[in-house]
């Protein structure tokens, strides 16, 4: 129960209204015109809307789209400002993290063992990026979508064409 001493409200569906509609009489006759309250210890207990939301994001958001996303989402503090500003994660396929680098001349310095090393790790602290064994850095427009990963930038990303058939390839 919360803090407060109230008991949360329960969300209306289909499934809770044939539940009180099941259980109504028989509560009403039980206990008198103090049915409703009771009915709600019988109910399941309310979810928050995030909560409902990330259940419902992993089931039709396959896992390579979810780490691409939290890994894009937190970019800026996994690769450093001036890092990020020329960078972008790509797609995440098979253990390995690609991401665009807006000019080549920057790759020198990204491909270094140090620099790729730590943010190999930072993202290795994403949960869902745990097996992240590789990151590509690839001169921006040369990398094609990818099966089963998101495409796209951060404000308009979509699913590539074929993701609901992940093939694994061999590299």
């Amino acid at each position: 129960m919360p803090e407060n001493g109230r008991k949360k409200k329960t969300p209306e569906g289909p499934a809770v209204a044939r539940t009180r509609k099941k259980i109504a009489p028989l509560l009403r006759e039980w206990y008198g015109d103090s049915a409703p309250g009771e009915m709600l210890k019988y109910l399941p207990e309310a979810t928050d809307v995030g909560t409902a939301l990330n259940r419902f994001m992993k089931r039709r958001i396959p896992k390579a789209g979810l780490v691409v996303f939290t890994i894009r989402t937190k970019w800026e503090e996994i690769a450093g400002a001036v890092t990020a500003k020329r960078t972008r994660p790509f797609c995440y396929r098979d253990g390995i993290l690609d991401v665009e680098v807006a000019h080549p001349a920057f790759l020198v310095p990204l491909r270094s063992k140090t620099i790729r090393d730590t943010i190999l790790a930072r993202v290795r602290a994403i949960p869902g990026a745990e097996d992240c064994r590789e990151l590509r850095f690839i001169p921006a427009g040369r990398l094609a979508p990818a099966s089963g990963g998101m495409t796209g930038s951060p404000d308009t990303m979509r699913m590539s064409p074929d993701s609901g058939n992940v093939k694994k390839e061999g590299r």
